[in-house]
């Protein structure tokens, strides 16, 4: 596990300075406390910070092969490198070390290119081949580890996140309108944009292969996720194959010369998690950690200790208190990119806490991507059956919920609420199926977003569409049914852009590395093939899930209903944070940075601090306001990081945690 960055001359001046390749892996030292490195040949340098997990003592990196002319930065972990070792062994290669990145330099020797379809694991890699003068950069199948990259002035820079970037006197960072429109709708930004318009994100399941002295990059997809269902096998053998391929996958990720132990929420994915490892051949019960809210409504953590009880762990419970606004700054800071779900905060504390007594930490993360356990897929169903209707109904009963729900939303809001996810059916019911989902997912509609940006923002919001862009750069496979196509890509898109960046940002804050079991490629490869009907069965979401794991965990926890990680950012907004939110969202801010029309900011602003209302004026609910503010929150906070900091001053500084 670690943080890299290099440059790459695409032409034959200037050579990279290793004074500044050494700068822009300073910026990574968060993910790599415990050794660093450097690697300099001819028109490439790169340095690394290294986290150190598999053969702490051996696995300096870079890594080389025996003659010198392949070099390997590896961040992440490839859980099958001793079978592949053994393999490479047999095909006359010699190792120097017990780490998995050397794995990886031998294996592309073997295999060239292919080397990626044999790692089973979560990486970002990249190879330099001295001989072919060629470097490679490769991003693991579900988009795990992170890897930016940007080319400008003849050189192609490249990092682990996007702050190293900073360090390097070539970034434009000009921002991508496009992209902030794309972080108002969905939270965050989906790759391959990132915020700047010259960075991009690799894409998972790609890689790059650039030679020195061109300019021509040469990407490849080497995996893709294939939702085509397999409906020749009995639902027992579904469920005996599928509890076969989440006890290897634990099973690997317990390999570790480091200290080990798992989150536990209490919901259904990390529950079976723990409950298959407290199964393996354990020197002592595993460790555990949650975080509980003083909320009741945000408050999982009796599911935690009921489980934790059932299964024999060493349980660490704590509770989220209130946090500084200077917290809150830096972890901006290291999410990299404007990022607004608000489980970010939860996360980095439960990391946070894990760290003080591991370095390594299963997770749950996935499960409701692969499974269907969003309350959001049942909604979507309701949504298919809307759409049968005569487009002449839908439009009466439209007319009819609105001017109802006018008078009952005050009188009574929970009815009222009602009213509001009814008219939301109707509407996503007159678009396409490929276009619900999407709808679905979104903070901020088109319609709200041209209401809210500047003219040059609405001008440029007119003249694209995310979905067509989007479906340019992932093949939906000929899917054929909607709930399986909402699957796809959320398990595309969403997850790796949102939950994966949440929890590899939040962890490497700290140092700790985390890893998913519910996402080994076996197990992502087999959910794909299992059909919709075996994980949504009418109102039960994950059921396949919860069979292959029934004689694990209490019926109290397969039974209960989907419960996110999220936060009470209502709140926190008019609370903890309401001097912040005041000073984010006012005019002054609003009028620095030229995105947004002032009154329509003042006004989301004044009703989450207002704390009155359930609704404004739109007939926005509390929550979508809610929403809303922290959005443009945590938009500022990155501006005031990323745009605001000069350079080179700031480099290898960040924001210090009081």
């Amino acid at each position: 596990m670690c943080g890299f960055a290099g440059l790459l001359n695409l032409s034959s001046e200037p050579l990279p300075e290793p004074s500044l390749v050494e700068g822009m892996s300073r910026l990574l030292n968060h993910r790599g406390p415990d050794d660093r490195g450097f690697y300099s040949n001819g028109p490439l340098a790169f340095g690394f910070r290294r986290l150190s997990i598999i053969d702490v003592a051996g696995g300096h990196q870079p890594v080389t092969n025996e003659n010198g002319t392949v070099w390997c930065m590896l961040n992440g972990e490839v859980y099958n490198y001793l079978d592949l070792r053994h393999e490479l062994e047999h095909h006359g290669h010699l190792f120097k070390t017990n780490s998995d990145t050397e794995t990886v330099v031998h294996g592309y020797e073997q295999w060239g290119l292919g080397f990626a379809n044999r790692l089973r694991g979560m990486f970002a890699v990249a190879i330099w081949d001295a001989e072919q003068r060629q470097l490679i950069l490769a991003r693991d199948r579900i988009g795990k580890k992170p890897l930016y990259y940007s080319v400008n002035r003849g050189q192609l820079a490249f990092a682990s996140e996007l702050k190293a970037l900073l360090g390097w006197p070539g970034l434009d960072r000009t921002v991508d309108l496009s992209a902030l429109q794309d972080y108002l709708r969905f939270l965050f930004v989906p790759a391959p944009r990132t915020i700047f318009r010259s960075v991009r994100k690799l894409l998972p399941g790609h890689m790059i292969t650039v030679r020195a002295a061109t300019e021509e990059l040469h990407f490849q997809r080497y995996w893709s996720f294939d939702m085509t269902p397999d409906r020749r096998r009995s639902k027992a053998e579904v469920v005996a194959e599928l509890r076969h391929r989440l006890e290897e996958a634990v099973r690997i990720r317990l390999r570790s010369d480091v200290p080990l132990g798992a989150f536990l929420s209490g919901g259904l994915d990390s529950s079976s998690i723990v409950a298959l490892m407290a199964r393996q051949q354990l020197a002592e019960p595993p460790l555990t950690f949650s975080m509980g809210f003083p909320e009741a409504d945000f408050d999982e953590s009796p599911f935690a200790l009921l489980v934790a009880r059932t299964v024999g762990s060493n349980h660490h419970q704590e509770l989220v208190e209130p946090v500084s606004p200077e917290t809150l700054q830096l972890i901006s800071w290291h999410l990299d990119e404007p990022f607004a779900d608000s489980s970010a905060l939860p996360t980095y504390l439960v990391c946070k806490a894990a760290r003080r007594h591991v370095t390594v930490a299963l997770s749950g993360d996935g499960g409701d991507e692969l499974f269907a356990g969003y309350n959001r897929y049942r909604y979507f169903r309701s949504i298919d059956r809307l759409a049968a209707w005569p487009p002449s109904v839908r439009k009466w009963a439209r007319t009819l919920l609105s001017q109802a729900g006018a008078g009952l939303t005050k009188a009574a809001p929970g009815l009222g609420e009602r009213m509001r996810q009814a008219l939301k059916a109707l509407e996503g019911a007159s678009l396409g199926c490929a276009d619900r989902p999407f709808f679905l997912n979104q903070y901020f509609k088109p319609a709200d977003i041209r209401q809210l940006v500047s003219p040059d923002l609405n001008a440029l919001q007119n003249g694209r569409c995310f979905e067509e862009e989007w479906a340019q750069s992932f093949s939906a496979n000929g899917i054929a049914d909607g709930l399986d196509l909402f699957l796809y890509i959320d398990t595309v898109l969403g997850l790796p852009d949102d939950m994966l960046t949440k929890v590899d940002r939040m962890s490497m804050a700290h140092g700790l590395e985390v890893r998913c079991p519910l996402l080994d490629q076996e197990v992502v490869e087999y959910a794909g093939s299992i059909p919709t009907e075996l994980k949504l069965r009418g109102a039960h979401h994950k059921h396949i899930l919860k069979e292959a794991v029934s004689d694990l965990l209490p019926n109290v926890i397969l039974r209960r209903s989907k419960s996110g990680f999220g936060a009470p950012i209502g709140n926190w907004l008019s609370g903890t944070f309401r001097e912040l939110t005041e000073d984010c969202l006012s005019p002054d801010s609003v009028s620095r940075r030229d995105w947004f029309i002032q009154p329509e900011v003042t006004s989301v602003r004044d009703s989450v601090l207002s704390r009155g209302s359930t609704e404004t004026a739109s007939g926005l609910s509390k929550h979508q306001i809610w929403h809303r503010a922290w959005a443009l929150l945590m938009l500022e906070l990155w501006a005031r990081s990323f745009l605001d900091q000069p350079l080179p001053a700031s480099l290898g500084t960040r924001p210090c945690e009081p």
